[in-house]
């Protein structure tokens, strides 16, 4: 994931499509280049360039709250 404050220089265009809308602890959002992974438990946003970073991303996320939730 980027770290930096230019981080949404990844991201243009318009919206296309939110992905994982069920889940509860994150979901990714499309748009025309680059993806933005929605943290829904802390309500952070961190956006990355392609779409298996976005997935990988979203998967640790859930792995770590599944996890904490099974404590």
């Amino acid at each position: 994931p980027v770290c930096c404050d230019n981080a949404y220089d990844l991201i243009s265009g318009s919206e296309k499509k939110e992905y994982y809308t069920r889940s509860p602890w994150a979901t990714i959002t499309a748009y025309d280049r680059g993806f933005v992974v929605n943290n829904l438990v802390t309500g952070s946003h961190h956006p990355v360039a392609t779409w298996k970073e976005a997935a990988e991303l979203r998967s640790e996320l859930k792995n770590r709250y599944i996890a904490i939730s099974n404590f």
